[in-house]
């Protein structure tokens, strides 16, 4: 059974392409995956890893142009978006994210941080982060409610 919180240091990509298709065992339709990090920490890395893991056929790149890449894996479509380009939360409409995750699809969200307040799903949270030569990687499955408590301040 997969842990649904854990932290790990890893070593390099294929260590972050294996914790990927670990945590892939989470997967189900309508799950949101929230990959937070730098640039270069490793979030198109993990998101090849949870891919592959699928059965996702396409080679599975950074959709930082196109903004969404869709792939299709054996419980229906998996939507593969990046925002790191996108400078208001009203671009997310044109992008179409908010029908993606009503539609049941699993969503992997790179640079997740201008759709939190619209999701309201639970999510699996992916942070990845420069450790020296490592990456320092902590995930855990948040619900919606407490990604607002931890965003707003206490009354």
């Amino acid at each position: 059974m997969v842990e649904t919180t854990g932290e790990r240091l890893l070593t390099g990509e294929d260590d972050t392409r294996a914790l990927g298709a670990e945590l892939a065992g989470l997967a189900r339709p309508g799950l949101v995956v929230l990959l937070v990090g730098d640039l270069g920490a490793g979030k198109t890395t993990f998101s090849q890893g949870f891919c592959a893991a699928l059965g996702v056929e396409d080679a599975v790149t950074s959709p930082t142009w196109a903004l969404c890449n869709v792939y299709r894996w054996h419980s229906g479509e998996l939507h593969h978006y990046d925002l790191y380009r996108l400078e208001h939360a009203r671009e997310l409409d044109a992008i179409g994210l908010e029908e993606s995750v009503s539609s049941g699809a699993l969503t992997l969200i790179e640079w997740p941080e201008l759709a939190l307040d619209q999701l309201l799903e639970p999510a699996l949270e992916v942070h990845l982060e420069h450790a020296g030569e490592q990456r320092r990687v902590q995930w855990r499955m948040v619900s919606p409610r407490a990604r607002r408590d931890q965003t707003d301040p206490p009354n």
